[in-house]
């Protein structure tokens, strides 16, 4: 069930306006660890099939992959992890938002793949987002981001780096750990658009937001 708020444009415009905004709401942060299926009892499967984990808008999730791999689903995210993960490839795609903590398996990089991008990892944890622009924050490990339809577009990226797409050129950016502070239930807004803090309280708490002019 969605409920809609029609909030008056100038409440709106003074959220937007505060140069930080951090919400704790740790009150509906839902752990829910996920194990998928021993991928050795999966030895026929296609990498072309997907096993498809949502978080719905409202909710949070924790999903286990196979190899030991910890990700954070954030609200309104889906993440979908090939069948024959953990056999010759470790492969993901995400729609939303996530942070991974990867376990290191050095000839078995996890590929991370939203929108144009991919981000390649052997292990190491990092934030990746696709709302609003697709933008990857590393936490810790080293990370290599590319387009995939442009390979010779790559960025290395080390720890408390960050690099964002734009106009399809990946871009580096500063690095900040509001990243992830949705990952500890709080909900950090930097000068943000007022359209940009809607759709951020829309996904949080389930409810459509009317901008009211």
């Amino acid at each position: 069930v969605v409920r809609t708020r029609t909030l008056p444009l100038m409440r709106m415009v003074a959220y937007a306006a505060m140069l930080i905004i951090a919400i704790g709401v740790g009150i509906w942060f839902g752990t829910d660890l996920i194990p998928f299926a021993n991928p050795k009892k999966a030895q026929t499967k296609d990498f072309n099939d997907w096993i498809v984990k949502d978080a719905p808008k409202g909710q949070k999730k924790v999903i286990t992959l196979p190899d030991g791999t910890t990700v954070w689903l954030n609200a309104g995210s889906t993440l979908k992890v090939s069948t024959a993960y953990n056999q010759q490839k470790r492969e993901v795609q995400l729609e939303g938002e996530a942070f991974f903590e990867v376990v290191r398996k050095p000839d078995m990089p996890v590929i991370v793949r939203t929108g144009n991008t991919e981000a390649i990892v052997k292990g190491t944890s990092f934030n990746i987002s696709s709302f609003n622009q697709i933008a990857v924050s590393l936490v810790s490990g080293l990370l290599e981001v590319r387009l995939i339809d442009s390979p010779k577009e790559v960025v290395l990226l080390r720890p408390r780096e960050k690099v964002a797409l734009r106009d399809n050129r990946l871009q580096r950016v500063e690095n900040s750990d509001d990243d992830w502070a949705w990952k500890e239930s709080r909900i950090v807004i930097k000068d943000a658009p007022i359209e940009e803090v809607a759709g951020i309280l829309e996904r949080w708490y389930n409810v459509a937001i009317v901008l009211d002019s």
